[in-house]
């Protein structure tokens, strides 16, 4: 129970390990501590804040993530490669995602909360989502590239900004909008038709 800190790639490669349990002291994973490891369940402590890079990186087996009410940021690339892990609840408290953080893992649905200031380009490229919902101010590039069974995005009004690449590769058919202005201030970032998009917009509070 006096554990506060596990090194950097201290388990990493250790394919035979498929579950670990973390003290409640514990308030530092190491980058790419856990890297290539067997893991299949985590459920990160309450005294960590931060989801250093690489520290899940292509744990191919872990199927559930359970991230704590205090944790802040989650780094580059921390999850990427996770092919099994399917869903995540991203706690309130989050504020930053960094670059490639879940890119080509499994998730399905990516719910991003409005408590998030910063995401990193690439962060759910090449995932199997199929719907998303974002409430951060500023969509960056790539954010969703590749992502070909991405049918359904929602926005928050929150959403003020869109790299024009964000979606490059989806199969988007239907945007959830907050108003009218949104809308048109989206789709002239996008480089998208106004009248004719190519997909059905939904528009939450017209008029």
């Amino acid at each position: 129970e006096s554990l506060t800190t596990i090194g950097e790639a201290a388990f990493a490669g250790c394919v035979n390990l498929a579950e670990v349990k973390f003290p409640a002291s514990l308030t530092t994973i190491g980058e790419a501590a856990f890297a290539e490891s067997g893991l299949r369940f985590v459920e990160i402590p309450e005294s960590v804040t931060t989801i250093e890079r690489n520290t899940f990186n292509c744990c191919y087996d872990l199927c559930e993530i359970v991230l704590p009410e205090s944790l802040t940021t989650i780094g580059e690339a921390a999850f990427a490669g996770c092919v099994n892990l399917a869903a995540v609840k991203f706690p309130a408290s989050l504020t930053t995602i960094g670059e490639g953080a879940f890119a080509a893992s499994g998730l399905c649905v990516v719910e991003i909360p409005e408590t998030v200031t910063m995401i990193g380009e690439y962060a759910f490229s090449e995932c199997w989502t199929d719907r998303a919902f974002v409430a951060a101010e500023c969509i960056p590039s790539g954010l969703f590239a590749g992502c070909r069974f991405m049918v359904y995005l929602e926005l928050a009004d929150s959403v003020t900004q869109i790299s024009p690449d964000a979606l490059e590769g989806t199969d988007l058919q239907y945007l959830s909008v907050a108003t009218e202005e949104q809308w048109v201030n989206i789709a002239n970032q996008m480089g998208w038709d106004i009248e004719s998009p190519g997909f059905e917009v939904d528009i939450r509070n017209a008029g």
